[in-house]
């Protein structure tokens, strides 16, 4: 994995205006803008495929608000100030960009990261591989979790349009039980279909062994993912007889039908007292 750099943006000093708000609509649809940014003092060390993570400083809201790939080495150009001073600059492209309310705290970032300062006078600051790594980590199950909040209350902005269409919420359940039931299929096991009015999706016998089954499908990364109470209920009653299936990271073609070669399907035991649950209706984060 690539380093991560660490930019800048003080809006008491430069204000991003409406580009910025056009970047949180654009990438909110899963569409990548492109943009320049300062690197403040760093001349070198940064180049094209490189993490980048914004850092919101001032006095209205701290922490990390937007992420991307550089996509070009250091240069210089103008001030950002106006001024005629020279300034060193990134190309890069945001593929995710967070409106202020949504941002990753600089409290949480402290708490999770202590060794790295998160209040840095400037821009321009080098993760190491195994630094980044723990940010990217901590990024997207900050991600998720808004993102099942927005299922949960329904209407948190743009990025939850097609979550919140119930046709193609209705396909993405569907693609993740087929795909489960068909990875035991597979393997021989006897395989009965329980989705309708059932705490589980559907049951899998072989050599005398019963597993209940349970499928998640997601446009997300599939950090967390709703459960229903019943749900919880049933996986606690048979603890260890439970699996999951989350397909995560699923996306849609030209003809709105859940693209297979898409995302990221893995089966883990449903234990929901090994991972976090969250009263949203109620989020499971698995613990593995």
């Amino acid at each position: 994995m690539h380093g991560a750099l660490i930019v800048t943006w003080n809006p008491d000093q430069w204000d991003w205006g409406a580009a910025y708000l056009d970047a949180i609509d654009q990438t909110a649809k899963r569409v990548k803008v492109k943009d320049n940014w300062s690197t403040g003092g760093r001349k070198s060390g940064v180049g094209p495929g490189d993490r980048v993570f914004l850092l919101r400083q001032g006095t209205k809201g701290r922490g990390i608000v937007a992420s991307g790939k550089v996509t070009s080495e250091i240069y210089e150009g103008n001030h950002w100030d106006g001024s005629k001073r020279p300034a060193n600059y990134v190309d890069l492209r945001w593929d995710v960009v967070l409106a202020v309310e949504d941002l990753l705290p600089t409290e949480a970032l402290e708490e999770a990261m202590p060794e790295q300062h998160w209040r840095p006078q400037g821009g321009g600051i080098m993760l190491a591989a195994n630094a980044a790594l723990d940010l990217e980590m901590l990024w997207v199950a900050h991600r998720d979790s808004l993102d099942v909040e927005a299922e949960g209350r329904l209407g948190r902005g743009a990025a939850q349009g097609r979550l919140q269409d119930p046709v193609l919420r209705k396909k993405i359940e569907d693609a993740a039980q087929d795909r489960l039931m068909e990875h035991y299929r597979s393997r021989g096991w006897k395989l009965t279909d329980t989705r309708l009015g059932s705490p589980f999706d559907a049951t899998a016998e072989k050599g005398g062994k019963l597993l209940y089954l349970e499928a998640k499908g997601t446009q997300t990364f599939g950090a967390a993912v709703l459960v229903t109470q019943r749900e919880v209920e049933h996986a606690l009653a048979h603890a260890g007889s439970t699996m999951m299936g989350i397909w995560s990271g699923i996306k849609f073609d030209d003809k709105d039908e859940v693209d297979l070669n898409t995302g990221y399907f893995r089966i883990i035991p449903f234990d929901p007292e090994s991972g976090e649950l969250t009263p949203v209706t109620l989020k499971w984060s698995p613990d593995d």
